[in-house]
């Protein structure tokens, strides 16, 4: 009877234990099936996709330094893993293709940005580099990137330039700078070099849109005639670039330049001084202004009129004037002063002949009395000839 009873007590025992053996795997599996399933299949990664991308500069020339920012998104409801992410050139020149040798995870929802750094190295097209992700296991991502290279630079136009320089005298130039291209251009400016130059200032415009245009106005200072040059530089992203313009100095005024001219002269001479009469006219395009007429050494200017100040004269217009001088000599210069737009003075001179001079003398009343004397004759005769007449006839 003891044995039995222990064999009972042994079975029981052993019930017991399988029952809690069985109870825990039962809440193992209950575990499992509730646990996510993190195994990434072939449609989470087909859910990777390039949602945007951009270079900077937006139009790149040839051997500027730029980027590429691609950014992808994860679609999938679960954690995509990449191994490696490259950008096969075309067209450009990646700097650093090992910078995304390990990536990691991307989780559900989520974007990543990656920037390479990158050389332009053709000539004008567009290009198609290959945007590529290595995910773990198996499977890629491949997307083109289209990146544009134009290698044209600025239009540049002078729109207003003087017609001729002076040594040492200041001048300004205009220039209107476009932008062709299809992206923006900034720092651009406008400066004179070279050693023609004693005094320069450059010109900041600054950025200059697609397709737009600013001006720039270049103060000179010329000290001698040649060719001087204009550097036009501007930025493309972080690329500094130049265009160099060339024009000519030249001291000999040009066919736009004021030409004040003597016309209609006519000399008179009383004995002591002669008299000069006539119009002053502007035979060129720009303005003469400050107009003064005098005579010149060896003749000496005489009062009433010494100089004769005509003032400012516009193209093809004219003013008289008067002047009074002593001279021994016959060819007397006329000294004719004038200033341009920007304020420079020249000085013209024009040789007058006095031998053709109207003499003047005598005409204090002498003329008057010989007049009054012949009036008087008339009437004398005519006076004469009636009588003669009524005599005449009485006679009869």
């Amino acid at each position: 009877m003891e044995l039995k009873k222990r064999n009972v007590g042994r079975k029981a025992g052993l019930g017991l234990f399988h029952f809690r053996i069985l109870n825990v795997a039962f809440f193992l599996l209950l575990l499992a099936l509730a646990s996510p399933v993190t195994a990434t299949g072939d449609d989470d990664k087909s859910m990777v996709t390039v949602v945007s991308y951009a270079a900077d500069p937006g139009v790149m020339i040839k051997g500027d330094e730029g980027t590429i920012k691609v950014t992808i998104k994860n679609n999938a409801e679960n954690p995509v893993n990449i191994n490696r992410v490259r950008l096969y050139s075309e067209g450009i020149r990646v700097i650093d293709d090992t910078i995304y040798d390990s990536v990691g995870a991307i989780g559900p929802g989520n974007t990543r940005d990656f920037t390479f750094s990158v050389i332009a190295d053709a000539k004008d097209g567009i290009y198609y580099p290959l945007f590529y992700a290595d995910f773990s296991g198996s499977g890629s991502l491949r997307n083109p990137i289209p990146v544009k290279i134009d290698n044209s630079g600025l239009s540049v136009n002078v729109i207003d330039e003087p017609d001729y320089y002076i040594a040492g005298c200041e001048k300004s130039l205009t220039f209107q700078v476009g932008n062709p291209r299809e992206s923006q251009v900034s720092g651009v400016t406008v400066t004179p070099v070279g050693s023609l130059f004693s005094e320069n200032r450059g010109f900041f415009i600054g950025e200059i849109e697609s397709d737009g245009s600013a001006d720039a106005e270049v103060s000179i200072k010329p000290e001698y005639e040649g060719m001087m040059d204009f550097i036009i530089g501007y930025r493309n992203g972080v690329n500094r670039h130049e265009q160099i313009i060339t024009l000519p100095v030249s001291f000999t005024p040009g066919s736009k330049a004021a030409d004040p001219v003597l016309v209609n002269l006519k000399t008179s001479f009383d004995g002591s001084v002669y008299t000069l009469k006539g119009d002053v006219s502007n035979a060129g395009i720009d303005d003469a202004k400050n107009v003064v007429i005098t005579a010149g050494e060896p003749a000496e200017p005489a009062s009433p009129y010494k100089r004769y100040v005509a003032g400012s004269l516009k193209a093809d217009d004219f003013s008289g004037f008067e002047i009074n001088f002593r001279s021994v000599k016959t060819d007397v210069p006329v000294l004719i002063s004038y200033r341009d737009s920007d304020g420079n003075i020249f000085e013209k001179i024009e040789i007058i002949d006095l031998t053709s001079a109207e003499s003047q003398e005598g005409d204090d009343g002498s003329g008057s009395a010989i007049i009054y004397l012949f009036m008087i004759g008339l009437v004398v005769s005519g006076g004469a000839v009636y009588y003669w007449k009524f005599f005449r006839e009485k006679d009869r």
